[in-house]
């Protein structure tokens, strides 16, 4: 019987490690995977153990947790450390974690060179996989350092844990349906329109309260399928989500209680939330219902909503239009350091003249429920 042996921190998984895992799978009828991990690593070992079994599709696998006992370690020009007591204590380590089945393997697979001193250790023979990076160029550095730039060449299952949700939130003529399409061609990404426009539009606001929920399920599977579908940014951002909704709904119904509305938002994978402050003119267009203090009501329970469940969120202040445009951008361009910062027609005074152009049917933007 074959059995393998390769191992990695997968900080994160991507192709080069598709590639190693797939290669090794193929060669041997047992594979066994250690997750090297440490308490300041960027992914959960849970997050990485599934990316494995992921990519090893359902072959049968032994998944391993290590911690790493010396990350300072002194290394050569190949990666492989050369202390000696090191080696000692890992090797140890790993016939401890391995039980009974490290006295069987028979393969070791590693992209990089140090594979040739594991195989060694375990009396095994070593299989080097794209140890030059000719048919995968890519690394976890590279991928920790921009995963902006390196995000296509991450598996799909793995580009979703990654994706970064932004929310822009907040009430009526704010700015947020024009704001976020434009947005999103400006970061090359996905964008996720607000669902209870598009049911109260098409069902002329004929709504009642048991919609709610409905819309709310709508609005989180539409942002569902942008995180799955992106393959190119790490970033989708949706125009409201189920906060929003809830608040709408407590405005609409105050003397009713739905917990299902009112709760659902908290447990939402938001990563940040852009408020947008409602210090801009309202527009009457015919469908919108607020008062002025309604709109600054709204503002302020949502706010204090976010601060109370401790979300991630920033507010947008500024009352000019591409003032508000500049600040989102820097909101986003921090929670995704290496993203795309030029400047662009979003933040110019082209788009304050401009502000509702990209919406090609006004009634169903102003539609907020």
């Amino acid at each position: 019987q074959k059995i393998g042996l390769t191992m990695g921190k997968f900080l994160p998984f991507h192709q080069g490690h598709e590639l190693l895992l797939q290669t090794a799978k193929n060669s041997v009828d047992i594979l066994c995977v250690i997750i090297g991990h440490s308490d300041d690593d960027p992914f959960t070992y849970e997050q990485r153990a599934n990316w494995v079994s992921a990519a090893l599709e359902g072959k049968e696998d032994l998944i391993f947790s290590q911690k790493e006992l010396d990350k300072d370690a002194k290394k050569d020009s190949s990666g492989t450390i050369v202390d000696e007591g090191y080696w000692k204590n890992w090797v140890e380590d790993t016939r401890r974690l391995l039980g009974p089945i490290h006295n069987k393997i028979t393969h070791v697979f590693t992209s990089d060179l140090y594979g040739e001193r594991v195989a060694k250790e375990f009396d095994a023979t070593w299989f080097p996989v794209d140890p030059d990076r000719n048919i995968v160029d890519i690394s976890g550095t590279r991928v920790r350092a921009s995963s902006w730039d390196e995000f296509g060449k991450l598996p799909p299952y793995v580009r979703k844990d990654m994706t970064k949700v932004v929310a822009l939130v907040g009430p009526e003529s704010v700015g947020k349906s024009t704001l976020v399409p434009r947005l999103a061609e400006h970061y090359g990404c996905l964008y996720v329109p607000e669902y209870g426009r598009t049911v109260c539009h098409y069902r002329d606001r004929k709504i009642d309260d048991r919609d709610f929920e409905a819309i709310i399920d709508g609005q989180q599977a539409f942002i569902n399928n942008a995180v799955h579908r992106s393959d190119n940014v790490p970033l989708v951002i949706t125009d409201t989500e189920a906060l929003v909704t809830s608040i709408y709904y407590k405005m609409y119904y105050p003397d009713r209680r739905n917990e299902y509305v009112e709760e659902y938002w908290k447990k939402q994978d938001i990563d940040l939330y852009i408020v947008m402050t409602p210090n801009t003119p309202w527009v009457q267009d015919g469908e919108r219902v607020m008062t002025e203090i309604e709109r600054w009501k709204f503002h302020t329970e949502l706010v204090h909503s976010l601060i109370n469940n401790k979300k991630n969120y920033n507010i947008v202040t500024a009352s000019e239009y591409y003032m508000r445009s500049a600040q989102a951008l820097n909101m986003i361009n921090d929670l995704i350091p290496k993203s795309r910062t030029q400047a662009s027609s979003l933040i110019s005074g082209d788009y304050q003249k401009r502000p509702r152009e990209i919406n090609p049917n006004p009634s169903i933007n102003s539609c907020d429920c």
